[in-house]
């Protein structure tokens, strides 16, 4: 009788170099994987920012102006410090261009985002409801999704609590800061006209650079806590508007005003997080010379849309004077394509 054959098992060493294999074979695949995945989100990111310039176009062809940064509308009413306070933002303005009558019904423009009595803040406290409302045409995927609680301790009604929801989209302020200003003792430091001034309106055709060479909008990240980056349904300094003395995704702005990331007003407006590139310090309330800069999760840039629409990604190296170039509105640069 023929016995029979013992079978061949395998031994720990080449179980071992098995696993190493498979190991070695995941950590070449991942990184694909990853970058995939990172390409798939920057290219929602952008159809994001086309859905926008479409709604910027619509609301030109609607009110023939470009949608204001903001509502400052000084009506007589009791106010004694800030004028007006109704400061509600292009990006609640923006609503109904963007498919969310509902929440553009629901949202008080009467009172906007402050309300018309100072430092009481009626606006916010009726408008509150609607602000926690996430819209995900302002969501780059790329990034965290996280919501704005203040906790400090503010005049008026309670404003703490409110579970704000962010996005990443920041209107384009200029090339200077918050108040649109010249910056003395420097050469660039001459604020060049922005498609959204802080006062009044324009319409298409006072952009002589041309609405294609212009850009409106770009990405910014969210911050954490009560850090107003990324905060869509206020007009405070760094929410939802940007400026080009800083090249995208950089700590020191080009007109040597910071060396240590966005300027941002005091309080707890500011969470300094430069392991996640949000670094920001506190400046000087009443000088108005606050500043913040474009930025993504994006590896080596950050998406822009222009004015005709379109949107496209742009370098972290682009060169200074092109980046300061797009973005004002009749400076008379000749820029060139391949350069951004």
């Amino acid at each position: 009788m023929r016995g029979c054959r013992g079978r061949h098992a395998f031994t720990l060493i080449e179980l071992l170099v098995v696993i190493a294999i498979i190991g070695l074979l995941i950590a070449l695949l991942l990184p694909a994987v990853q970058a995939a995945r990172e390409s798939s989100r920057r290219a929602q990111c952008l159809n994001n920012l086309k859905q926008l310039g479409i709604a910027l176009n619509s609301y030109h062809d609607k009110f023939n102006v470009v949608v204001p940064a903001c509502i400052a509308d000084n009506k007589p009413l009791p106010v004694t410090s800030i004028a007006g306070q109704q400061w509600t933002p292009w990006t609640v303005m923006l609503m109904a261009e963007l498919e969310q009558q509902v929440v553009t019904n629901a949202f008080n423009f009467d009172l906007g985002s402050y309300g018309p009595i100072a430092l009481k803040m009626p606006g916010f406290s009726a408008n509150s409801t609607v602000m926690t409302t996430k819209l995900s045409v302002y969501q780059c995927p790329s990034d965290r999704s996280l919501t704005c609680r203040f906790t400090g301790a503010y005049p008026g009604p309670p404003i703490t609590g409110v579970a704000m929801s962010r996005g990443n989209y920041a209107a384009n302020k200029g090339n200077t800061t918050w108040m649109q200003t010249d910056v003395p003792g420097n050469s660039n430091g001459v604020y060049r006209d922005s498609p959204f001034p802080n006062t009044g309106n324009l319409p298409f055709a006072a952009l002589t650079d041309g609405v294609s060479s212009t850009v409106f909008v770009s990405e910014m990240l969210q911050g954490s806590d009560g850090d107003v980056r990324g905060l869509p349904w206020l007009t405070i300094p760094g929410a939802n508007m940007y400026m080009s003395s800083f090249l995208p995704n950089n700590d020191t702005d080009i007109l040597g005003l910071s060396k240590n990331g966005d300027v941002m007003m005091p309080g707890d407006l500011c969470v300094n997080e430069p392991g996640r590139n949000l670094p920001c310090k506190t400046g000087d309330l009443l000088n108005g010379a606050w500043i913040n800069g474009a930025r993504s999760r994006h590896p080596g840039g950050v998406n822009v849309l222009l004015g005709d629409g379109s949107a496209r990604f742009v370098k972290d190296s682009i060169n200074p004077r092109v980046w300061t170039g797009i973005h004002s509105i009749h400076s008379g640069e000749v820029i060139d394509a391949n350069a951004l």
